[in-house]
């Protein structure tokens, strides 16, 4: 018989202590299984956008909080003509949205294409340093040389790399 007294109060006991000040029943430590993987900022991060055959689309670095970052450029033909811009902003917990802006110039002998790019992209986070993206590229060219002139745009998509 004491032994039973002592079980029911310690149940009691137990009971109580696993409910709160209103005496509802304490849920059990949730595990965030879905954690929050999109920065609310990239300052000082590095990106790479890559293509489905693995082949850098975008590569920027040096997020600055006054919306500047830096481009490298294909080949070593490229120069830049204008420093680059920047937008982020995350829209969910595991999305942002990203716009990169910058100008170079190709230049081969006495011909010369001036280009002013827009990468727009829906960043998807599968986890802090990484995830797909989808999106447009968008160049407009004034160019010497004949049919180089004019916008282009084209979709984009693939998977990045944030660090």
């Amino acid at each position: 018989m004491k032994a039973n007294t002592l079980f029911l109060l310690f149940l009691m006991l137990f009971t109580i202590a696993s409910c709160d000040k209103n005496g509802d029943p304490v849920d059990e430590e949730v595990v965030d299984n879905n954690p929050d993987n999109a920065p609310d900022k990239i300052f000082g991060k590095s990106l790479v956008l890559y293509n489905s055959k693995m082949q850098y689309t975008l590569q920027a670095s040096g997020f600055t909080s006054k919306s500047t970052c830096a481009v490298v450029m294909l080949g070593g033909v490229y120069k830049l003509t204008s420093t680059p811009t920047y937008i982020y902003s995350k829209s969910t917990a595991k999305s942002a949205s990203l716009e990169v802006k910058y100008a170079d110039k190709l230049q081969i002998g006495s011909d010369y294409t001036n280009t002013n790019s827009t990468y727009t992209a829906t960043l998807s986070f599968t986890s802090e340093s990484g995830g797909s993206y989808t999106g447009t590229e968008k160049a407009v060219s004034n160019s010497n040389v004949s049919g180089l002139n004019g916008t282009t745009s084209r979709n984009i998509s693939g998977t990045f790399t944030l660090y």
